[in-house]
């Protein structure tokens, strides 16, 4: 039987944490100088704070992510360019994931193009939130 696309997702919620968190230890960036217990941290709230506005539009804990996000990174000298490729790659897991699920027939191919492009406008709007942020801040520290 075929699960609704974000259930199925929601079932994949654990492996994609641990792939997105190994994706960035191994990435070339200083994401392979943190901790993996930290990452998987990191991207399980991101995960979560994704669900949360794919699914209720919830943009909230979105948000709050994004600012902690914006401040813990920056204080560690991470690029603008290297937290937007964290963001990203969750969007590539996600579609991965269901295009697997698709094939297998475990997926409902109805709302599965919904659910894609869902992902893709959180993910969009995270990179774009914290570019605002990360350019204030800067704006502020050169004052």
């Amino acid at each position: 039987m075929s699960a609704h696309p974000l259930l199925y997702l929601d079932s994949k919620g654990s492996q994609i944490v641990v792939e997105w968190a190994d994706q960035l230890k191994t990435s070339n960036s200083l994401y392979a100088t943190r901790p993996v217990n930290e990452l998987r941290a990191t991207t399980r709230e991101c995960l979560n704070a994704y669900f949360a506005a794919i699914r209720k539009e919830d943009f909230e804990p979105l948000n709050a992510f994004i600012g902690s996000i914006a401040s813990l990174r920056s204080s560690m000298g991470f690029s603008e360019h290297e937290v937007v490729d964290a963001f990203r790659a969750f969007r590539k897991l996600a579609s991965d994931h269901l295009l697997q699920g698709l094939v297998e027939d475990e997926v409902e191919v109805e709302p599965a193009s919904d659910v894609l492009d869902a992902i893709c406008q959180v993910v969009d709007y995270s990179i774009l939130r914290f570019s605002e942020i990360y350019y204030t801040a800067l704006a502020r520290q050169s004052d």
